[in-house]
């Protein structure tokens, strides 16, 4: 990897940089997942068969997983590629982060820059969304975890090096196996079935919690069909509209605490995600953490990024929804007046000519 220096950008550029950094990480959780699915149809079952049958597959097996190590290889490369442009911006704030109304501003942007992605594929692709953000998650939780059995693989070599070099019978290798033990215990839970458990209840927690958002973005934001109308009604008149929508939004929502629907939501799925995760660690991987880790820096975040989604789904139908309501009425009119009008002209064309009938036809085409 290159060498690269963190530079204080300013806040568009720290966004744009995590903006970019957020999709390539959905791109490659993707990729990982497609490689894994890969590895276990061309690689994994044709091992199982020339293991339990008379079978042999092996040859086919070894190179399809040669071709599956170049893959990974590249994929190692692209996450260093990810890696280092994070590395060019200041780190991410978290919660624990917040001590003034600077950083929770900087959070807040932070937070938002590496939603958008995710918001854009469920707003955008509907189901095809969740699936694929379940697959970036699958795939991505799968390779933290075969970095950390790297990581543990490497610690316990080191160790077990160690611990041989020392001579039998000394209290320094007495003391060492304690610790060579829990080392080799840690890393017999590193098996291909926990690992893919694991990384599969992870994407079906985020698949739960991106279904949440998809209900809330549904709701927030006004129909396609507001536009095409809004364009229609020559943009109708906005600030009387908009005047009239906040009344009506305070009336309706604000003192009905309806406005506190989105965030909670949001904020309870994320919760969800994180727990999902903290279980699978805890109980398939069995890791020493506590269930609720994560969890309030999760609820927080994805109650903020339910608020964004009210505040900006808020935001146009405030403006388009009573600019349309005044002339939905005259529109309709209109259409129903063309549609007439058209059904009798056709029907005028298709009679024998005369002047009486060219008068009503030249009427008509002028009316239109």
């Amino acid at each position: 990897m290159r060498e690269t220096s963190c530079v204080n950008y300013d806040g568009l550029t720290n966004a744009g940089v995590r903006l970019g950094t957020s999709t390539l990480s959905i791109i490659s959780g993707v990729a990982k997942t497609a490689k894994d699915v890969s590895d276990m149809v061309w690689v994994d079952v044709p091992t199982l068969i020339t293991t339990n049958t008379g079978w042999d597959l092996e040859e086919f097996a070894q190179r399809m997983e040669g071709g599956s190590n170049v893959a990974e290889a590249k994929l190692d490369a692209f996450d260093e590629y990810i890696e280092e442009i994070n590395s060019t911006v200041r780190r991410s704030r978290s919660l624990e982060d917040v001590t003034s109304f600077s950083d929770y501003a900087q959070w807040l942007g932070d937070l938002g820059s590496s939603q958008i992605p995710q918001l854009a594929a469920v707003a955008g692709t509907g189901g095809y969304g969740l699936a694929l953000l379940a697959s970036s998650a699958y795939g991505n939780k799968l390779n933290q975890l075969e970095k950390e059995m790297g990581v543990s693989q490497e610690a316990y070599e080191d160790l077990l090096k160690e611990y041989s070099a020392l001579p039998e019978g000394s209290k320094e290798r007495e003391a060492m196996e304690g610790e060579l033990d829990r080392t080799k215990k840690q890393l017999e839970n590193f098996t291909p079935l926990q690992m893919r458990g694991t990384a599969f209840m992870v994407g079906l927690g985020e698949y739960a919690s991106e279904k949440i958002t998809q209900g809330i973005l549904k709701r927030s934001v006004p129909s396609p069909r507001l536009y095409s109308t809004l364009a229609k009604a020559n943009k109708g008149d906005l600030s009387r509209g908009f005047r009239k929508g906040v009344k009506d939004f305070y009336n309706k929502k604000i003192t009905k605490l309806g406005v506190l629907r989105g965030p909670l939501e949001e904020g309870a799925s994320e919760v969800f995600a994180q727990g999902m995760e903290n279980l699978a660690d805890k109980y398939i991987m069995n890791k020493d953490i506590s269930l609720t880790d994560g969890m309030n820096e999760a609820f927080w975040s994805g109650a903020a990024i339910g608020a964004g989604i009210k505040v900006a789904g808020g935001a146009m139908g405030l403006i388009m929804k009573p600019a349309i309501a005044d002339r939905s009425a005259e529109i309709n009119a209109n259409l129903e007046k063309i549609n007439s009008l058209s059904k009798d002209l056709d029907r005028l064309k298709g009679m024998e000519p005369t002047e009486s009938i060219e008068k009503d036809i030249a009427r008509i085409e002028g009316d239109l």
